[in-house]
């Protein structure tokens, strides 16, 4: 008696057809197939043959149909010259492997979105296939990034396991915000190394480089990039400076033994980090009662506030003007600046390039710090070095378009 409730359902891959059905039950599906081309040519002469010397079956893994793992048994010939007496394997770009090549280009989308261990259950895959498929994907993926050349340069770091010293120093491209190396390590040797391996032409295209307050990358960047314009992070800038405001607070809060301290400073703590153009009439009363016993503290305040102004400047000349002001202001003040002062002297160059670079920051490579963290309580962290790396080759691929309604 015929089925009724049978369908055909087309296999889709181009230079393959299907010869029979092996097996067909609610657990599996296999089907047997083979390549449509009936001649070869030798891989030793170069001639032309149709002579079929043996037929191997190799199983290889597809996409699931309606929800069955499905399976195809490829009858694979190999061919023998009537030349030259060699024997020649017939090969396929869609069934390379044990698995097709839209099964791993699958497998890779849904890694981005998930876990690896996930991934391998809901395809009913070993996490080994799945891994490897990611490791050969992280690979190619990261020799093409590599040789792509690069305007904008974003150099972090970023630890394996947070609190111990397994950091590794992550390379993006700073305005498509694709990952272009991860470095193991956090030292100059480590950059300098992956520049040693670029192009020359690649390092002369580069025009701006962006990065922490680290002298390591510093040193490594006027070695390779001499022509780059290196632009430190706003962020760690401020966040440097602000300690001197932190310091005199805590100082202005100190007492003897004995003595209660000044409750007012302690609770003004966090109205003192805001800028002054954000600041509400009663924060602005809070501050002036402070400032009216603690001139120290003020004098270390309207610093930080001409600080500010070095950022919020618009165009270059506005900029070098409020770094000069700023610069005479701290002449004039009768505050020890302590180290920070040097250190930001040291800098000079780097929080100048602000402005000339277009007021370019760290901000790509911090979101992608982010993303890689996301990643990682995602996977329950990672166990080895490579692991990691191709994890964050593959989820950190740019900026993701998303065709939103307008308003």
């Amino acid at each position: 008696m015929t089925a009724l409730d049978v369908m055909p359902i087309r296999l889709r891959l181009p230079g393959i057809k299907v010869t029979g059905v092996l097996r067909e039950d609610l657990e599996a599906l296999e089907v047997s197939v083979e390549t449509i081309e009936a001649t070869i040519r030798c891989k030793d002469c170069g001639m032309k043959t149709r002579s079929v010397h043996q037929r191997i079956p190799t199983k290889v893994r597809d996409l699931a149909v309606l929800g069955r793992p499905t399976t195809l048994v490829w009858e694979r010939r190999r061919f023998i010259c009537r030349s030259c007496g060699s024997t020649t394997t017939e090969t396929h770009p869609a069934l390379d492997g044990r698995l097709t090549l839209r099964l791993r280009r699958t497998l890779i989308a849904e890694v981005v979105d998930s876990t690896v261990a996930a991934v391998a259950r809901r395809h009913r895959l070993s996490w080994y296939q799945v891994m490897a498929v990611v490791l050969v994907a992280a690979t190619l993926v990261g020799f093409h990034r590599r040789h792509q050349r690069v305007r904008v340069l974003m150099i972090d770091e970023k630890a394996l396991v947070k609190g111990h010293n397994g950091f590794s120093t992550i390379v993006s491209d700073g305005e498509s915000g694709k990952v272009i190396a991860v470095l193991e390590g956090r030292s100059e040797a480590v950059l300098a190394q992956f520049f040693a391996c670029q192009s020359r032409r690649w390092c002369e295209a580069v025009e701006i480089v962006c990065t922490d307050m680290a002298s390591c990358y510093r040193a490594a960047i006027r070695s390779w990039l001499p022509r780059a314009t290196h632009v430190a992070d706003r962020f760690h800038i401020m966040h440097n400076f602000m300690k001197l405001l932190v310091t005199a607070r805590r100082a202005a809060q100190a007492t003897p033994a004995g003595q209660a301290h000044d409750p007012a400073v302690f609770k003004a703590r966090f109205v003192l980090m805001t800028r002054i153009d954000r600041l509400s009439a009663e924060q602005a009363g809070q501050l002036n009662e402070v400032f009216a016993a603690h001139p120290h503290l003020e004098a270390i305040w309207c610093l930080t506030q001409r600080f500010h102004r070095i950022y919020e400047a618009r165009g270059t000349e506005e900029g070098f003007a409020a770094i000069v002001e700023f610069c005479d202001a701290a002449e004039r003040t009768l505050v020890d600046l302590g180290p920070t002062m040097a250190t930001l002297w040291r800098w000079r160059e780097q929080w100048i390039g602000f402005h000339s670079s277009g007021r370019w920051t760290n901000a790509v490579a911090e979101g992608l710090n982010a993303k890689i963290e996301v990643l990682e309580r995602k996977a329950y962290g990672f166990r080895t070095q490579a692991n990691h790396e191709a994890r964050i080759l593959i989820e950190c691929s740019g900026h993701r378009r998303t065709n939103r309604p307008g308003p």
